[in-house]
C-alpha cells in the first residue's frame, strides 16, 4: 500500500468536521449548494504556456456554506477534465475555512498549464471545464464542475518545430 503523505494533514483537519456536524449535512457543499465560474486570461497562449484562471465559487443555496480553502494551495482543491490542462501546483502549509452566506461569492486566482500532445498540435484550441472539490476531497467523489472554457493556441508548430 502506498501511502500519499500530502493529504495526511487535510484528512486530520477533516475529522473534527464530523464532531460539528459537517458530516451530516450541515453547511456541506454540493453540487447543488456551490456555483463555480471561471474567466481565463489571457484566452490564447502559446501551446506549453501558463494562463490565470480566475475563478468565482458562488454559494447558490439558501444556507450557509463552510469551504476548506488550503491558503497556500487553492490549487490542489481544483482538477481539470481535459489531458491539455493541468492546474499548476504550489506549497501549502495551512488551511481556513471559509463560511460563505447565501448569494456571496469566494474569489481567489489559479494558474493552469496548456499542453496540447504533439500529434494533436493540429488544434487551434482547448476546451475544458475546470472542477472545484470541496474539504479534502482526494477521492475525486465530489467534483463541481465549472463552465466550459476555451482557450486558443498560438503558433502551435512553432512550439516544436524550433
Amino acid at each position: 500500500m502506498i501511502i500519499n503523505f500530502r493529504y495526511i494533514p487535510r484528512l486530520l483537519v477533516a475529522v473534527p468536521l464530523i464532531g460539528a456536524g459537517l458530516a451530516l449535512g450541515q453547511g456541506v457543499p454540493s453540487s447543488a449548494s456551490l456555483k463555480i465560474e471561471i474567466r481565463p486570461e489571457p484566452t490564447a497562449v502559446n501551446n506549453t504556456e501558463q494562463l490565470t484562471a480566475h475563478t468565482r465559487i458562488i454559494n447558490v443555496s439558501k444556507e450557509t456554506q463552510e469551504l476548506q480553502i488550503w491558503t497556500c494551495s487553492y490549487a490542489d482543491s481544483w482538477v481539470s477534465d481535459s489531458r491539455a490542462v493541468t492546474v499548476v501546483p504550489v506549497p501549502w502549509d495551512k488551511n481556513a475555512l471559509v463560511p460563505l452566506k447565501p448569494g456571496e461569492t469566494y474569489k481567489r486566482e489559479l494558474f493552469v498549464h496548456i499542453a496540447v500532445e504533439v500529434n494533436k498540435l493540429q488544434q487551434e484550441s482547448v476546451t475544458f471545464r475546470l472542477g472545484f472539490q470541496p474539504y479534502a476531497n482526494s477521492d475525486g467523489l465530489l467534483v463541481i464542475w465549472s463552465n466550459p472554457l476555451t482557450v486558443k493556441i498560438l503558433d502551435a508548430w512553432k512550439t516544436y518545430s524550433s
